[in-house]
């Protein structure tokens, strides 16, 4: 977890990165409550 924080204020790009996901994981499940 220690890693974790400090990669996470470290690197700008890790922010970019879990946006990315969390926007990608977001149309899947929106995608996937259409479907049902």
């Amino acid at each position: 977890m220690f890693s974790m924080s400090w990669t996470f204020r470290e690197d700008g790009k890790m922010t970019e990165g879990i946006r990315a996901r969390n926007m990608l994981l977001r149309s899947q499940a929106e995608s996937f409550l259409g479907i049902s």
